[in-house]
């Protein structure tokens, strides 16, 4: 049979701490071919990867739906990140 493992209030609070600080927003805008285009600029989530490097991980969808982009990431302390 299996053994409950029940997680406690505790147990979410010290995952939560651990991980929210790795989240970051991510404001990227890209360049366009032509003056007459409008500026593509999308927003996403990701998490700090390697924080003395810069490196945020994203979604896949994220990186090919834009191409040369400039970024910032902004973390839940107000942190900015710029040029990720």
């Amino acid at each position: 049979m299996f053994s409950k493992n029940v997680a406690t209030v505790d147990d979410w609070m010290k995952a939560l701490n651990k991980c929210v600080p790795a989240v970051v927003v991510l404001n990227s805008k890209a360049w366009c071919d032509f003056d007459i285009e409008s500026i593509k600029a999308s927003y996403s989530t990701g998490f700090v990867f390697d924080k003395r490097h810069d490196i945020v991980s994203l979604n896949r969808d994220v990186v090919t739906k834009l191409e040369l982009v400039v970024a910032e990431a902004l973390s839940v302390n107000r942190v900015e990140i710029p040029g990720v």
